[in-house]
């Protein structure tokens, strides 16, 4: 396991997500990824059972909002 994670793209931002209750996820984007953010935050929802396009949305924008702190986000 450490070997494969030797591997993967250095993290650029953790991101930790809370689902209420105990259930906190954390969203991991690695160098790279932010070409395909959306993508990445779709497959992370559909993994994890997040199915509200609302907590979607707001992960998007959190998500965004930490890699591009100051900026306006619509």
């Amino acid at each position: 396991a450490q070997e494969a994670l030797r591997r993967l793209p250095a993290a650029v931002l953790q991101v930790p997500i809370n689902l209420g209750g105990s259930r906190q996820l954390v969203l991991t984007v690695s160098r790279g990824d932010e070409e395909r953010l959306d993508e990445l935050i779709s497959n992370f929802c559909d993994r994890h059972g997040i199915k509200e396009e609302s907590a979607q949305h707001q992960i998007k924008r959190t998500v965004r909002s930490k890699l591009h702190p100051g900026a306006t986000l619509l």
